[in-house]
């Protein structure tokens, strides 16, 4: 719960887009934080090996890096 609370500290400085980079607990975390999910989500949440989300008011959309965009 603390580190919940200092990422949501850290996501509330951000004033511009901004690329974050995280994987595992930390990212979900950031997801959870910035799509405004309930805690509880946290921990059913799946976070695919090769794959990315774009997180914009309030909603986390997923996409697969592994997939040839050509």
């Amino acid at each position: 719960e603390d580190g919940q609370v200092r990422i949501d500290q850290w996501l509330d400085t951000l004033d511009r887009p901004t690329v974050v980079v995280a994987h595992g607990a930390i990212g979900r975390c950031v997801v959870a934080g910035l799509a405004r999910l309930p805690k509880r989500d946290l921990v059913d949440m799946v976070m695919r090996q090769g794959c990315y989300c774009r997180l914009a008011d309030g909603q986390a959309d997923w996409f697969d890096a592994t997939v040839d965009a050509s």
